[in-house]
């Protein structure tokens, strides 16, 4: 096996989830570590395409939280396309 290269973006949240473990820790940072945990827990278990949807979902939440949890309510595509381009 090849030397393992982190990504820029990748060591940041580690450096992040790793600081949240600490009580000291930002509100971000504690975060970044519940998710981490959170992901090592669960995603081992899902398939590689429920996984790249996963980091779709978390992406499309940064930038759209409120539509992200009405898909994840059941609301219909198009009434939270409707609502995100209004």
């Amino acid at each position: 096996m090849g030397k393992l290269k982190l990504s820029a973006s990748l060591s940041h949240f580690l450096k992040l989830a790793r600081r949240g473990s600490f009580p000291a820790g930002s509100s971000g940072e504690q975060v970044a570590q519940r998710l981490a945990s959170e992901v090592l827990s669960g995603v081992p278990r899902l398939d590689t395409q429920a996984v790249h949807g996963f980091l779709d979902f978390i992406l499309f939440s940064s930038t759209y939280p409120n539509a992200a949890q009405d898909l994840l309510d059941g609301l219909d595509v198009e009434e939270v396309e409707k609502k995100v381009t209004s």
